[in-house]
């Protein structure tokens, strides 16, 4: 049962970042505010969780994260500062490629247990 918790806990801090790359840039915003973080945070969040997660994703799932990743990555080599803030988010075709991607990724990872799910184990 623990580990079922773990591995579902580690899935939903994947499904929560990718959301969070596939919201639009006034809810990033407004969540960037909310929560004292930076632009640059929603691409670690992806990259933390998509470590963590990778050993229990099929190789497709795994792709679709990995584009996401692999984008931001990108974007953190290229020392492109300026695609690190809010105007960016508002108008950078990387973060429009970036929403994109993170939802293709969130269409190939399963919902995750309903909530009758996890009150029965």
């Amino acid at each position: 049962m623990v580990i079922h918790i773990e591995l579902d806990g580690v899935m939903s801090l994947l499904r929560l970042a990718l959301r969070n790359v596939a919201a639009d840039a006034d809810a990033q915003i407004e969540r960037l505010v909310r929560l004292r973080i930076d632009c640059d945070d929603l691409g670690e969040s992806v990259s933390d969780a998509y470590r963590a997660s990778r050993p229990m994703l099929t190789p497709i799932q795994s792709d679709a994260v990995s584009a996401v990743d692999e984008l931001f990555a990108g974007m953190t080599a290229e020392d492109n500062v300026e695609l690190w803030t809010d105007e960016a988010l508002k108008n950078a075709p990387q973060w429009a490629e970036a929403r994109r991607l993170a939802i293709e990724a969130l269409r190939q990872l399963p919902d995750g247990p309903s909530a009758r799910e996890r009150l029965l184990r």
